[in-house]
């Protein structure tokens, strides 16, 4: 992606207040350029939530692409965040900073609400994962202040689960799972119910309620299989195995294992680690490249 523009807004930034008012054109956002570059952004979702991660990635640099050309600031910010999330996806937790550090620099000095809790969510989602688990949820709280976009909503929502579950806050945890087993989101619905479904089982199992487990595991595996959602359908039949196992249910429990097994040779194979490793760091080096 070409750079200059980045590099144009920063410099932009540090000059006096006079020349920085006749200069403001440039920070404008064209309703139209915005509409334009949401279909990326759908269609990234789209092949994330569907373990396509190369071409999420891809779709996702060509909006970031889209949005420097248009000298569009909250398009190109919108863009880093969205790269940030799917690394965090393919655990590049290095790259994902990288990402955010660089929308950083660009909300310093616009007003831009919407960007600022997006931000906050994918710091709270970095802490949680280095079990600062506190801190990650102050800061969730602090990100549902500034955006009250529904999609965005609904993810902080499972994310907070998550973040509940690991403090043993069960009741806060399917407080939330619950709430998302009804969610009527535009963009992500049946997704976000697959990961309720899957976060509840996995809240039941700890709690050794396995009949629970099971129907809530089966469930996530239908809304999953249904929508092709090769992760969820990963983990739910990893789950299940292990549910039924507990059960004592150990034809149930070998069905699972073998249908892993299948998932494993098919689609979760070296191969297609290799190519979405390769495409990862394909774009992040390119974007290093072109801005120095």
């Amino acid at each position: 992606m070409k750079i200059l523009f980045l590099n144009k807004v920063i410099k932009v930034l540090l000059v006096p207040i006079i020349i920085l008012a006749t200069t403001t054109v440039v920070f404008a956002q064209d309703p139209i350029s915005q509409k334009d570059i949401q279909p990326y952004f759908d269609q990234a979702r789209k092949f994330k939530n569907q373990d396509k991660i190369d071409l999420a990635l891809e779709t996702l640099n060509t909006a970031a692409n889209e949005a420097e050309k248009r000298e569009d600031i909250k398009g190109l910010i919108d863009s880093l965040h969205e790269l940030a999330l799917l690394y965090l996806r393919i655990d590049k937790e290095g790259d994902t900073e990288f990402y955010w550090d660089r929308a950083s620099v660009l909300l310093k000095d616009i007003s831009y609400p919407y960007g600022d809790g997006m931000h906050k969510y994918i710091e709270a989602i970095l802490l949680h994962r280095s079990n600062r688990n506190f801190q990650s949820l102050f800061m969730l709280n602090e990100a549902k202040q500034l955006n009250n976009d529904r999609n965005f909503y609904n993810n902080l929502l499972l994310t907070e689960a998550k973040v509940y579950l690991s403090l043993e806050k069960y009741d806060s945890a399917s407080k939330n799972l619950n709430s998302l087993l009804v969610n009527t989101d535009l963009f992500e619905k049946e997704y976000l119910t697959s990961q309720a479904y899957l976060t509840l089982a996995e809240l039941n199992l700890i709690q050794e309620n396995f009949s629970e487990a099971a129907k809530n595991g089966e469930n996530a595996l239908e809304v999953a299989t249904h929508n092709g959602f090769l992760e969820d359908i990963k983990d739910a039949n990893i789950l299940l195995t292990s549910v039924y196992e507990k059960l004592g249910l150990y034809q149930k429990s070998l069905v699972n294992s073998q249908n892993l097994v299948q998932l494993k040779d098919s689609i979760f194979n070296v191969e297609k680690n290799k190519i979405e490793a390769k495409t990862a760091d394909k774009i992040k080096d390119n974007y290093k490249t072109e801005e120095i």
